[in-house]
């Protein structure tokens, strides 16, 4: 059974709001190897960054399901902006700028659990 794109993203940020209770079970089964890669500090802002991708992709999806399916300007309107803001995440990506204000996981987890040298290393 294949699954979707939009339903993977549905199942990434699933993942990320579960992701502390993920942790304990891993670690009440006893799956070390597991829960040694999951909380890995790659892994997590991997995650975080990879679900802010997704939610975003979902949303540029669900607008060009919309109301407007009939609006050749209202997808291109919304393709453009899209791409915009592509290129202004591989600025930022690039340059490692940790001001993500469109990545609202990526920037949780900045904040709450990874530290400013790890980061650098990135």
């Amino acid at each position: 059974m294949e699954v979707r794109w939009l339903s993977k993203g549905n199942m990434l940020s699933r993942l990320f709001e579960l992701k502390d209770k993920v942790e304990i079970f891993l670690k009440q089964q006893k799956k070390e190897e597991l829960y040694c890669a999951f909380t890995d500090q790659t892994f997590q802002l991997s995650l975080a960054y990879l679900v802010d991708i997704f939610e975003s992709l979902n949303n540029l999806n669900l607008k060009l399901q919309g109301n407007n399916t009939a609006n050749i300007i209202a997808h291109h309107d919304a393709i453009k902006a899209f791409t915009e803001k592509i290129k202004l995440w591989k600025c930022q990506t690039q340059a490692r700028h940790l001001t993500f204000y469109l990545f609202q996981h990526f920037q949780h987890l900045l904040k709450m659990k990874v530290s400013k040298n790890f980061v650098k290393r990135m």
